[in-house]
């Protein structure tokens, strides 16, 4: 009896030892990417991490150091077997070194881990970068006339395309290559211009580097254009019919000189005269010029400043000068005096009449007669030659008639030999 009773404890024994649970000797196994990299910095990143085990039963999955861009689907925890989850983020702003935990743990209570590192290669240098001009906002001061040239170099290290536009461009600017541009990663490039006169003051172009993430990087340049000759003042006056023009230069660059040019209203323009320039001066300097011996009439004036390399602009007098109508009879000393052969006589008459000059020797004698003729009132200007005349002293008569006024005066003058 006692032997049975030890059989049927026995069995009970070893039918509870073969019911028991034997431990699992394979953890979870977790399949990640050991690092995520990633350069565009608008781009969706997508990864996934898949846990499985070789039992039947469920393992539940976690991670840890998420950063919060990081979206996981589905959400955290999950429990399957096997178990997917996809991890999904835009850079923007950019993740730097961040790094993943994955803890899996089996129905065993068996735990696996690994992890994943997130960086961005590049660094964080992820916008456009201006390398030339190698100062943003610099101003360039040239002269009218002359050229620049300015490189333009921008790049962007997402390796991508990039759109290069500007504001502000002056015309005659030229830009090789072409903008706008669109290219692979960089533009490399060169702008030329030669501003004219009529371009002088202070320009501002704004160049706008976009790259394919829509990032923008600004660069801005000025350039301050200068007249070769600054005139603070141009004005003239009259002095009976001589025309006396005074300008002022607040500053003078290469300035040669200037050519002063005249014509009648409606007439053809004329040179009347030149006067040297001063050069390189950074004060101002005062010019005179006196036209002579104008006939009545209204008149314009303009500057012609000439550079030493040839170039030249015009500036032209603001109000027009009227020579009137004289107020008097009058006869002038010939000039040269004394002169060979040729000599110049002014008069002027008051009103339309008869007028007669002649010329005389000394004893009295007619040599020439000048002019014999009506004429309206205005100023005049005669020649005498006295080639065929002997060196001495000579005289001319001036006689004026209108109505019953008459006017006569005489004037010696000089032959010399």
């Amino acid at each position: 009896m006692k032997l049975i009773l030890l059989f049927i404890i026995l069995f009970s024994f070893l039918v509870k030892e073969t019911d028991a649970v034997i431990p699992d000797p394979n953890p979870p196994v977790i399949s990640a990417p050991g690092f995520v990299t990633y350069y565009l910095v608008c781009d969706t990143v997508n990864f996934e991490v898949t846990v499985s085990d070789i039992e039947s039963g469920p393992v539940t999955l976690n991670v840890t150091g998420l950063h919060p861009q990081i979206t996981v689907t589905p959400p955290l925890p999950v429990s399957g077997n096997p178990v997917t989850i996809l991890l999904s983020f835009v850079p923007n702003p950019l993740i730097e070194h961040t790094t993943l935990y994955y803890t899996a743990t089996d129905s065993s209570g068996n735990v696996s881990t690994d992890y994943t590192v997130i960086d961005f290669p590049l660094g964080i240098l992820s916008t456009p970068r201006w390398h030339s001009p190698a100062t943003c906002g610099a101003t360039y001061n040239l002269l009218a006339d002359d050229s620049i040239t300015i490189p333009l170099f921008v790049y962007d290290e997402s390796y991508d395309t990039i759109t290069l536009t500007a504001t502000g461009v002056p015309d005659g600017a030229v830009f090789t290559p072409p903008l706008p541009f669109r290219g692979r990663q960089l533009y490399d490039g060169t702008m030329k211009w030669k501003p004219d006169i009529t371009q002088a003051g202070f320009h501002n172009i704004v160049f706008t580097a976009t790259d394919y993430c829509g990032q923008v990087k600004t660069c801005s340049i000025n350039f301050d254009v200068v007249l070769p000759v600054e005139l603070s003042s141009f004005v003239s006056s009259v002095s009976r019919n001589n025309v006396i023009l005074n300008w002022t230069t607040s500053s003078e660059i290469n300035n040669s000189g200037f050519e002063i040019e005249r014509k009648k209203t409606g007439g053809l323009w004329e040179i009347k005269g030149a006067i040297p320039g001063n050069g390189n001066s950074a004060e101002p300097v005062n010019y005179r010029f006196t036209d002579k011996g104008l006939v009545k009439g209204n008149y314009e004036y303009r500057l012609k400043q000439i550079d030493f390399n040839g170039n030249f602009e015009y500036h032209d007098l603001t109000e027009e000068v009227i020579i009137g109508q004289p107020s008097d009879f009058s006869l002038s000393q010939n000039y040269p005096n004394p002169y060979n052969p040729v000599t110049k006589i002014d008069f002027n008459i008051p009103s339309d009449g008869n007028v007669v000059m002649k010329v005389y020797d000394i004893s009295g004698k007619e040599i020439s007669t000048l002019v014999n003729e009506y004429r309206e009132a205005d100023y005049y200007t005669e020649f005498f030659n006295a080639s065929d005349l002997a060196s001495g002293i000579y005289y001319y008569k001036l006689t004026f008639t209108s109505g019953a006024v008459r006017n006569e005066k005489t004037l010696k003058m000089a032959v010399l030999k």
